[in-house]
């Protein structure tokens, strides 16, 4: 065996398996040209070597890190303006161990998983890797965050690198930047003074144990800055916590958390993790609405990820439609990308149980393989975790194992929205009412500024009505139908607690509105999963969602929703 120290390129050619599917002789000869004009020729001049072809990917190493970084940019340069191929490059400086038939290394695996991560025409590089740059070479090179690779034992900081073609979008940092301000007390004494260190500290572990973003200390560097006081009085404590876009100073979300100081420990632990909640979908969309800035075609996973969060938070069967869309795009670049595959699952159940999209017992078994590839790939995801519990519930029906792998999303995140309503729903799937509705109660207060606060709402409402609770269910519907009044769900889920109340007159206006109001938007309105006794609830409020259309899974097409009847 022989060792070597080497800067490692992993390159790949952009969706090939599409390219050789539209048109495979042409997809072979730009491959082939990429390669005997474009790349190896380059690589030798530059002086590096092809220590392995991978069909529509090389293996290349470089004695040095110059020669490397110069080569990378030059062919990705040279390619920009090639509207029909695209590479993706991975580097990093690491050991490469041969003998006479291979070569080997963790230096290796890293640099094709971060290939995988790159944007379509840019270059993703390790930090080992971009600290030995210096001038033009490090020019451009962005801060991608920290990401958790398959078969790499510890996050890896990477940062990337694309051209910027004429008359392109200047793309935006994709890796917010908060700052963290410690927080302000009132009054000044040792006990508020610590319980305010104490939820300072709690809002960083938190913050920074997200993917996706950086902590800093620097407000003037941050995208986004938390801002927050205390005041204690008596056995009482508030905080308040504001996030602002940072380099504008605009409030962009506030809000009062309250609790009983008496255990001082749980007073910090428990509102740092309602806060950290919040601040999380707040952040998330803010980011997806950065993301929306720049050209599909330029995204890496990771930036396709946040575009797709945008289009959800739109909150409507269009924004789904087109987020689903966007996630294929990412798996198309990365095909075993786990939080793009939990993604897939979660979006094509929502567009499902509306009624929009028809999935047959064969896609569900194949998006339960996705999850479990997922679950492999990111063990300690709360996201891969609920979508796990989602799958149990909805294509097991397994109420056990989907409160299981909920509780193990909130061992992680305890305050985690997605892991409570996938919790509440276990709790109903199995029949316990009671503790499916006391969860929802306390998720739907605390997405009360969410605009799925009214998708909720209708699952708590739909619950309620179950559990015998028809007067609470009907005020819960008055809520969303001061919202969103031109749903015919909505109205025919009035109408089933009317008549439950005996009201016949109440009942016959809420079907009239059912049967003659037209959304605005198309809505998408998902009950709760219910014990068998009231699965035809479904069939009451939401006879259109018989209607789907059925998407094979990994279609990417421009589905024409229909009006909501």
């Amino acid at each position: 065996m022989r060792s070597r120290l080497a800067v490692i390129l992993v390159a790949d050619v952009v969706g090939y398996t599409r390219l050789m599917a539209e048109d495979e002789a042409r997809a072979i000869a730009a491959v082939m040209s990429l390669r005997d004009s474009r790349l190896e020729p380059r690589v030798i001049e530059c002086g590096g070597e092809v220590l392995k072809r991978l069909g529509d990917g090389w293996i290349l190493a470089f004695g040095s890190v110059t020669a490397a970084m110069k080569c990378a940019r030059d062919v990705q340069e040279a390619l920009a303006e090639d509207p029909q191929l695209a590479i993706r490059i991975g580097g990093h400086l690491g050991e490469i161990v041969e003998d006479d038939s291979d070569f080997y290394g963790t230096g290796v695996n890293l640099a094709q998983r971060l290939q995988s991560e790159a944007p379509p025409g840019g270059i993703m590089v390790s930090q080992d890797l971009v600290r030995q740059l210096s001038g033009d070479l490090a020019e451009g090179f962005e801060d991608a965050g920290s990401f958790e690779l398959k078969n790499i034992p510890f996050p890896v900081q990477a940062y990337q690198w694309r051209p910027a073609p004429a008359n392109a979008v200047q793309a935006p940092d994709m890796v917010p930047k908060i700052a963290v301000e410690r927080i302000e007390s009132a009054p000044e004494t040792p006990d508020t003074q610590a319980a305010a260190q104490d939820l300072y500290d709690q809002i960083v572990l938190l913050t920074s144990r997200r993917t996706g973003i950086q902590v800093v200390d620097n407000n003037a560097d941050a995208e986004y800055v938390i801002r927050g006081r205390l005041r204690l009085s008596g056995t009482r404590g508030r905080l308040t916590v504001s996030l602002l876009v940072g380099r504008e100073g605009r409030t962009a979300f506030s809000r009062n958390y309250e609790g009983d100081t008496t255990d001082p420990f749980a007073f910090c632990d428990d509102i740092a993790g309602l806060a950290v909640s919040d601040l999380r979908m707040q952040t998330s969309r803010l980011d997806a609405d950065r993301a929306k800035l720049m050209p599909l075609e330029q995204m890496s996973v990771s930036e396709l990820r946040a575009r797709a969060v945008g289009h959800i938070y739109e909150a409507t069967v269009e924004g789904f439609m087109d987020a689903r869309n966007v996630i294929e795009r990412a798996l198309e670049l990365s095909p075993r990308d786990p939080i793009s595959l939990a993604m897939r699952v979660g979006i094509f159940h929502w567009l499902s149980a509306a009624g929009y999209v028809d999935v047959t017992p064969d896609d569900w078994d194949s998006y339960a393989e996705d999850v479990a590839v997922a679950m492999e790939a990111e063990p300690r995801s709360d996201f891969v975790l609920h979508t796990m519990a989602i799958v149990k519930i909805i294509h097991d029906r397994d109420a056990s194992a989907g409160r299981r792998f909920s509780e193990m999303a909130l061992e992680i995140s305890p305050n985690y929205m997605l892991g409570q309503m996938s919790l509440s729903w276990a709790y109903l799937l199995g029949g316990d009412f009671d503790n499916g509705i006391k969860i929802l109660k306390r998720v739907t207060k605390q997405v009360e500024d969410d605009p799925f606060v009214t998708k909720l709402l209708f699952q708590l409402a739909a619950a309620q009505y179950c559990n015998g609770e028809h007067a609470d269910a009907l005020d819960t519907m008055e809520r969303i139908v001061a919202i969103k009044p031109r749903n015919p769900p909505y109205h025919r889920l009035r109408a089933l607690c009317f008549e439950a109340l005996g009201d016949e007159a109440g009942a016959a206006r809420a079907l009239e509105m059912a049967r003659t109001v037209r959304a605005d938007q198309l809505e998408h309105c998902v009950l709760p999963p219910l014990p068998g006794q009231f699965e035809d609830l479904h069939g009451k409020i939401c006879p259109e969602r018989q209607n789907g259309t059925h998407v094979p899974r990994g279609t990417v097409v421009d589905l024409s929703p229909r009006e909501a009847s």
